[in-house]
């Protein structure tokens, strides 16, 4: 009897298999590709946000986006920075064979064809681990083909076992949305000047603006841009405590569009008006800033 073996995994390109070493306030804006991507983390942990669910991964864990799988990366803040392998790759694989949104533990023999497969990959193209594939070494082609047959090998490791996707953990969640939320206060805080909308933030953090909206209702009880005219006049009241700018300045600066409106909202926030929050933590004496408000 002759027996053709099925080929249920083939991986057809190799796109980026390069290591990164990131700092303790890294953070990967949300993307979606149409090729399969594969990360292993080496040290740190890593916040990591699939299609809206949160995940927490350590040291040795390794997780799979499937092609078109929304992902944002980010640091957990702790002193140990995340450094990990990124993969990606274009492949024809046979239906359900792979599973989504999963973590696997990097247990044998994952760790050494992983590094047959590092090793494959330097002696088959140009550049380091710290750099993308460069250009193709003359004579190597054996090395290249053994980097997709090792590739394949892993894949077929985590097909095998495949188990039920990681239940919802509220905690897991809340922690990866908090991170996010801290991110956005970040970007927020850095752009205070500038015009923000929704689609704005939501480009600038890779997810949804109805996404970013929930977490700000969920976390400050105030809608996205409520949230961001919060932080744009508690900067205001910091620095009416910290100097005597011009009111006009700092409402510029904290990215209102008149005086006016500026005076308007402080004074709905905080009970007073800018100049009279001013003067209220003035010392007896002392001199007032002479700018009207509206």
């Amino acid at each position: 009897m002759t027996w053709t073996a099925e080929q249920l995994v083939q991986v057809t390109a190799v796109h980026t298999l390069f290591y990164q070493q990131k700092g303790v306030d890294f953070f990967f804006p949300g993307e979606r590709h149409d090729f399969w991507e594969l990360l292993c983390l080496e040290q740190g942990q890593l916040c990591l946000l699939a299609d809206e669910r949160g995940y927490l991964l350590h040291p040795g864990e390794l997780f799979l986006l499937s092609p078109n799988q929304h992902h944002v990366l980010w640091s957990t803040g702790n002193r140990q920075a995340p450094a990990f392998f990124t993969l990606s790759f274009s492949l024809k694989v046979a239906p359900s064979l792979l599973p989504q949104g999963q973590r696997f533990p990097l247990s044998p023999p994952l760790p050494a064809l992983f590094q047959r497969l590092i090793q494959a990959r330097l002696d088959g193209f140009e550049g380091t681990v710290y750099t993308n594939p460069g250009l193709p070494r003359p004579g190597a082609g054996i090395a290249r083909q053994r980097m997709t047959q090792y590739l394949e090998a892993i894949l077929l490791h985590l097909a095998e076992r495949q188990a039920a996707p990681d239940m919802p953990d509220a905690a897991l969640n809340r922690r990866a949305e908090d991170g996010l939320l801290l991110q956005l206060d970040r970007f927020v805080q850095s752009h205070l000047s500038q015009p923000l909308s929704p689609c704005l933030l939501s480009q600038a953090l890779g997810v949804s603006a109805s996404y970013l909206n929930r977490l700000c209702r969920r976390g400050y009880g105030l809608s996205l841009m409520g949230h961001v005219e919060r932080l744009r006049l508690s900067w205001a009241a910091e620095q009416l405590r910290a100097s005597d700018a011009l009111l006009t300045c700092l409402a510029e600066q904290a990215g209102f569009t008149s005086l006016h409106h500026f005076s308007r909202r402080f004074k709905a926030v905080y009970g007073l008006a800018p100049s009279r929050y001013r003067d209220a933590l003035l010392p007896p004496g002392s001199l007032s800033c002479k700018s009207s408000d509206a």
